[in-house]
């Protein structure tokens, strides 16, 4: 996997957040690292298959030499991006307990060379996961039904053939 065009290094805080009313949410991660911030806006199914994901590679994986970077409290570079995200990747060639999470900026016309990339330890990917789905689960309640999402004003389930109870009560003779 080819190295991204810009490295912000150790990530200290990676959060996953969603911003607006369920139904008319926007999904993103939050990244702050040694050198720059990062605010990747995704679409509801990335970040739920981000975490997916990181909950496969973590079952394989051996975290009790996870390292926290606490050491690093400081920023030491200003570089700042805000972008729609094409392509998550995390790269988990030969770095032990630390990993690379990269992505590409949709709008790039390359989209074999990452737009930036951060080192991220293998416990921050573990709250990452857990975040992400807790995330994911906030928004709308699902029909116990069909599945689909449901508005504050309900929904007309497939499951019930068509019917809906305000349709049966203006029906003649039930």
């Amino acid at each position: 996997m080819p190295d991204p065009k810009n490295q912000l290094g150790r990530a200290f805080k990676v959060n996953a957040d969603a911003v607006g009313e369920p139904g008319n949410r926007r999904f993103r991660l939050l990244v702050e690292a040694e050198h720059g911030s990062a605010c990747l806006w995704l679409e509801k199914e990335q970040l739920f298959q981000l975490a997916t994901a990181i909950q496969r590679l973590l079952s394989t994986a051996d975290l009790s030499g996870s390292d926290t970077p606490s050491a690093m409290t400081q920023r030491t570079g200003d570089q700042s991006f805000e972008f729609q995200v094409g392509q998550l990747m995390i790269n988990d060639e030969s770095r032990g307990p630390i990993l690379q999470l990269q992505a590409n900026d949709q709008e790039e016309s390359d989209s074999r060379i990452p737009t930036i990339g951060t080192l991220i330890d293998l416990g921050q990917l573990k709250a990452l996961a857990e975040e992400a789905l807790n995330v994911c689960a906030a928004g709308r309640p699902r029909c116990p039904l069909c599945g689909v999402p449901m508005g504050p004003e309900g929904h007309q389930c497939v499951k019930t053939n068509g019917y809906h109870k305000d349709l049966v009560d203006d029906l003649p003779g039930l």
